[in-house]
């Protein structure tokens, strides 16, 4: 499944809510909600926090562009994001190593294997990348 992933450029590990500019624009207006309040990734997230208790080995994403676009929605955050030095990344992971939610998804860190990544500015440019 190719997946989508903000991240630092060269650092798939430090994603977007690491960026110094993240406190200032993802207002929690209910686009960003927590995967316990994503109906379709609640069961899943809680299973996954059960078996690992602390931080979990799983990774925030995005399953389509479209996510990503209705969480990232500002062309000024997208700018700000890649000033920062973060891209946007198609992720190839295997079944059974992620979980879909209605808002955003959850991959397995120790299975992703980056396809290709762009500064999240040129986000667009992905779409015929990931067809």
């Amino acid at each position: 499944m190719l997946l989508y992933r903000v991240h630092l450029k060269g650092n798939i590990s430090i994603g977007m809510y690491t960026a110094a500019c993240a406190g200032n624009f993802f207002e929690m207006d209910g686009r960003h909600p927590s995967p316990n309040s994503d109906s379709m990734l609640r069961e899943a997230w809680y299973n996954i926090c059960e078996r690992n208790r602390g931080r979990p080995p799983w990774w925030f994403g995005f399953g389509s562009l479209e996510q990503f676009s209705n969480w990232v929605y500002r062309e000024e955050w997208w700018q700000r994001l890649t000033d920062e030095g973060y891209v946007i990344s198609i992720i190839d992971v295997p079944d059974g190593q992620y979980h879909l939610g209605y808002t955003q998804a959850v991959m397995h860190k120790h299975h992703c294997n980056v396809v290709r990544s762009v500064p999240v500015i040129e986000w667009e440019t992905l779409r015929v990348a990931a067809q």
